[in-house]
């Protein structure tokens, strides 16, 4: 269950973490 819920909650942070930090990028210029 453990397993299931770490994969779930990844599958939901890291897309959000990748387009946060694709915003920044833009926001800065880079």
């Amino acid at each position: 269950m453990n397993c299931t819920m770490s994969f779930s909650t990844n599958s939901v942070i890291v897309p959000y973490i990748l387009g946060v930090w694709t915003g920044i990028e833009r926001g800065l210029g880079l």
